[in-house]
C-alpha cells in the first residue's frame, strides 16, 4: 500500500515559480504582508483614499508626496521645506488638504495647491481632517480653536474655550460629525452643531490622536498609554500594557482599527482582538497610520532620520490557509518536524500566498492557484488539496483529479466526472473509469483506488 510519505515523493510535479517565492514583502504575521515605499526622511504624517491606492505622505521640514499608480511623485506644495504637521484626503484621492506648524492649510484640487489664509495664515496647526468629498474640512491648532470649512468658508468654532493645545482631529464621512482630542485635555465631540466633552480619563490626558467610522458611531483615541475605543456610547480601554502611542486609524465601518506605537510596533484590531505586526523588526518610532475604507490595506511612516514609508496589505484568505496548512502540520508532524515561526504571508505579481517552514527544510505552501504544495529536498510537490475551495467537493474532486494526473495510464478514460455518494458512513466522492478501475474519496477522509471489485487504500489523507 502507497503511504503518504512516499507518495509525495512520487508526485513529480516540480514547479517554475520555485525561483518566484523569495519573499518580495517584508512579512509580518496574522496575514498582513508590508513593504517599504520610501526611505531616508522624518515622515511625520499620512493619508489615504478610500480604496488605497493613492496615498499622500508629508515631511516635517520637507515637502508632501503623493502617490499614485505606482508612483511617489513629489509636490512641491509652497517650495519644499515646511513644517508639515498633518495631511488629509478625500475619498477619492484627487483633493488634499495639508497644514503646516507656523504657516498656512493649504487644499489641492484640480491638479493645483492653493493656500487658504486661515485665521491670518499663521498657526500652529497641529491635525487636519476631510469629509468623503473634500467639501468639509476640520483643523485644529495647537493652543488656539478648532476651525471648519464648508460652503468655502473656514469658520473658529470656540470649542473648549477656542484656546486648547488641540493634537487631533477626525470626521465622518458626511462631515456632521466630528471628533478632536486635546493634549492635556479631554476628547471632544461634535454632532447636531454643538461640541461636547466627553470626559474620558477624567478629561485629562495627553491624547494624540483620534480615527471616526464612516457614520461616527465608532471612535478610536490614542494617548501614551493605550488605545481607546467609543462604541455603543461607552468608551473602552485597550493594549494599556503598551506605551507610546502616537497614531490611530479606523475602516469605515469601524471593525478593523490599526494603531501605532512611536518606539514600537503597529498593532491591529479585527473581530475583538488586537494583534502586534513586527512591522519591520518593532520598536520604531511610528508617527503616523492610515486606513483604506476595509481597513485592509495600511500605510505608516516612521518619523526619524532615515525614516520610511511603509504599506501594509492584509489578505482575507490568511485564515483559510493557515487553517489548512496547521491541519496537515498536525496531521503529518512527524514528516514535517517542528515549525520554523508561523504561517507568513508574501506578495507576489500573482497576488497573497502563504508558507509554514520547518525547522528541516521543508516547507508547505498555499499557492495563488488555490492549491497546496510541500517541498521537499530539491523539488515542490502537489498535494492536489484545494486550500481555498468553495466545498469539499472541490477538494475531493482535486484530489482525484490529482491522483489521476499522476497516474493516467493505470486508471484509463474516465467514465463520466466524479459523482457524490452517500452510505452510512457519510458522503463520498468518486470517478470511474472505463477499464473498471475507480478512485474514491472516501467519508473516512482516506483516498481509495478499485480493481476487480477490490478498495485498496493509497494511505493519503484528502480531507
Amino acid at each position: 500500500m502507497l503511504r503518504w510519505g512516499s507518495f509525495v515523493k512520487l508526485s513529480l510535479v516540480l514547479f517554475v515559480f520555485l525561483a518566484l517565492l523569495a519573499p518580495t514583502a517584508s512579512h509580518a504575521d496574522n496575514g498582513w504582508a508590508w513593504n517599504s515605499t520610501g526611505s531616508n526622511a522624518k515622515w511625520y504624517s499620512v493619508a489615504s483614499n478610500s480604496d488605497g491606492t493613492r496615498l499622500i505622505a508629508a515631511i516635517k521640514g520637507g515637502d508632501i508626496w503623493s502617490y499614485s499608480n505606482g508612483a511617489w511623485t513629489e509636490a512641491k506644495v509652497n517650495g519644499d521645506n515646511n513644517t508639515w504637521t498633518a495631511v488629509a484626503s478625500d475619498s477619492t484621492g484627487t483633493k488634499l488638504v495639508a497644514a503646516a506648524s507656523g504657516g498656512d492649510i493649504w487644499t489641492y484640487s484640480n491638479g493645483v495647491w492653493a493656500a487658504n489664509k486661515v485665521n491670518g495664515g499663521s498657526n500652529s496647526w497641529a491635525a487636519v481632517a476631510s469629509n468623503s468629498d473634500g467639501t468639509k474640512l476640520v483643523a485644529a491648532v495647537n493652543g488656539g480653536d478648532i476651525w471648519t470649512y464648508s460652503n468655502g468658508v473656514w469658520t473658529g468654532n470656540n470649542a473648549g474655550g477656542g484656546s486648547n493645545s488641540w493634537a487631533a482631529v477626525a470626521s465622518n464621512s458626511d462631515g456632521t460629525k466630528l471628533v478632536a482630542a486635546v493634549n492635556g485635555g479631554d476628547i471632544w465631540t461634535y454632532s447636531n452643531g454643538i461640541w461636547t466633552p466627553n470626559q474620558v480619563l477624567g478629561g485629562s490626558s495627553d491624547w494624540a490622536a483620534v480615527a471616526s467610522n464612516s457614520d461616527g458611531t465608532k471612535l478610536a483615541a490614542v494617548n501614551s498609554t493605550g488605545v481607546w475605543v467609543y462604541s455603543n456610547g461607552l468608551w473602552t480601554a485597550s493594549l494599556l500594557g503598551q506605551t507610546g502611542w502616537s497614531s490611530v486609524a479606523s475602516s469605515a465601518d469601524g471593525s478593523r482599527l490599526a494603531a501605532a506605537s512611536y518606539g514600537g510596533d503597529i498593532w491591529t484590531y479585527v473581530n475583538g482582538t488586537w494583534t502586534a505586526g513586527n512591522v519591520y523588526g518593532g520598536g520604531n518610532n511610528w508617527n503616523s497610520i492610515a486606513s483604506d475604507s476595509t481597513g485592509t490595506k495600511l500605510v505608516a511612516v516612521i518619523s526619524s532620520t532615515h525614516g520610511s514609508i511603509w504599506t501594509g496589505y492584509y489578505s482575507v484568505n490568511y485564515p483559510a490557509a493557515s487553517a489548512w496548512i496547521n491541519a496537515l502540520c498536525s496531521e503529518y508532524s512527524a514528516y514535517y518536524g517542528t515549525k520554523a515561526g508561523g504561517v507568513v504571508t508574501l506578495i507576489t505579481t500573482s497576488g497573497a500566498y502563504f508558507m509554514q517552514y520547518f525547522n528541516n527544510g521543508k516547507i508547505i505552501l498555499a499557492w495563488t492557484d488555490g492549491y497546496l504544495y510541500s517541498f521537499s529536498d530539491t523539488s515542490w510537490n502537489s498535494l492536489f488539496i484545494v486550500w481555498n475551495g468553495t466545498s469539499v467537493a472541490d477538494t475531493a474532486n482535486a484530489w482525484i483529479n490529482g491522483v489521476y494526473s499522476v497516474y493516467p495510464s493505470l486508471f484509463g478514460t474516465k467514465s463520466g466526472g466524479v459523482t457524490a455518494g452517500t452510505d452510512a458512513n457519510g458522503t463520498y466522492y468518486i470517478q470511474l473509469f472505463t477499464n473498471g478501475t475507480a478512485i474514491l474519496a472516501y467519508s473516512d477522509g482516506y483516498l481509495y483506488y478499485g480493481y476487480g471489485g477490490v478498495w485498496h487504500s493509497f494511505g493519503i489523507k484528502w480531507e
